[in-house]
């Protein structure tokens, strides 16, 4: 200890020892204090910056998603009959913005927003179902196809696809024929493909369940375009008796 005082200029008598040591001793629990404190302070400043940009990073999501989800509204709604596992639109587009967000820190930070973060729960969810049931049915659909148009190559069986899937879906013929490229001359013999096919009754009962899940997914459209202002018109003829004011038929395959 007197050489540490003699470095520090201090002659190392005994009196000057102890109060070296008593100084010491009494400065170190406040230097530790003033250390705990100034870290608190930074951890504390730290901290409330984090929030605001994690904050600002989920308004700037929020405020993306919300953009995508009405630019798909903006566009009038389209039955895709390109193949039965085509979302139709706006769905596709939905279901995109929706992979590409995250939904459930944006629902815990806008909480007076919850309503549109259930109907996207809610659409997710029909969306995971109809992609079941439309792989359930296509996969016996394509192999009857095949079995009926062995002689033709594989590229027409995309043809006979579209237009069991559009008839399944209510669609007239002459629609049909202007998005799928088939002729008049071959209708008899998609009409006897449809009645070989439907002789099945697991098919049957595999076009019931996907045009119920077809009709939710759809259904939670209607309510995801009631949540953001937009009309729709109530249509008895159609299989899922609710669609947007607009609708088109059109396959992108053929784009």
């Amino acid at each position: 200890m007197g050489k540490v005082l003699q470095l520090l200029g201090i002659q190392a008598t005994p009196s000057n020892v102890d109060q070296f040591l008593i100084a010491l001793y009494t400065a170190l629990p406040a230097a530790i204090l003033a250390g705990v404190f100034v870290g608190l302070v930074v951890w504390y400043l730290q901290s409330r910056s984090e929030k605001r940009r994690l904050r600002q990073q989920y308004e700037r999501d929020f405020s993306i998603l919300e953009e995508r989800i009405c630019t798909a509204l903006d566009n009038p709604h389209e039955t895709d009959i390109t193949s039965i596992r085509t979302l139709p639109q706006p769905a596709r587009t939905i279901a995109e913005a929706i992979s590409e967000s995250p939904l459930d820190h944006l629902k815990k930070n806008f909480p007076k927003k919850r309503k549109i973060f259930d109907l996207l729960k809610e659409f997710q969810r029909a969306r995971t179902e109809f992609a079941f049931t439309a792989i359930k049915l296509q996969q016996p659909i394509r192999t009857y196809i095949r079995q009926f148009n062995y002689k033709l190559p594989l590229t027409e069986d995309v043809k006979y696809e579209s237009f069991y899937l559009a008839r399944m879906l209510g669609f007239q013929n002459k629609s049909i024929m202007d998005w799928t490229g088939i002729t008049p001359d071959m209708l008899s013999e998609l009409e006897k493909l449809l009645e070989f096919i439907l002789e099945d009754n697991e098919i049957v009962q595999f076009n019931l369940d996907y045009l119920q899940a077809r009709g939710e997914l759809e259904l939670t459209l209607d309510k995801i375009r009631n949540a953001f202002g937009y009309e729709t018109l109530q249509l008895p003829e159609s299989p899922f008796k609710i669609m947007p004011k607009a609708t088109y038929l059109t396959n992108s395959a053929a784009k």
